[in-house]
């Protein structure tokens, strides 16, 4: 997995995600959204959840900035092809 943004979770940054959704090449790559938050503990305890719940990610509603990773599909038993091979 490969960390490729740090977006803003604002209007414009999910308006970003959109449309790198949209143009992602799906059959060979997925995205993986992870929600960041340096008051991950304060969310956690207003859950009823333990302070270390959120210890890596927290739920996206709760995110300052979302990181976005690039997820390369499973390509076991299949060959890529580049250009004219």
């Amino acid at each position: 997995m490969l960390k490729i943004f740090k977006v803003p979770n604002t209007d414009e940054g999910k308006a970003f995600l959109k449309l790198a959704s949209k143009y992602l090449n799906k059959e060979d790559y997925t995205i993986a959204k992870r929600g960041r938050n340096p008051n991950r503990a304060v969310h956690a305890v207003a859950q009823g959840k333990r302070r270390g719940a959120y210890r890596q990610d927290v739920p996206l509603r709760f995110s300052t900035t979302i990181a976005v990773y690039i997820r390369i599909k499973n390509k076991r038993n299949k060959r890529i092809h580049y250009g004219n091979e």
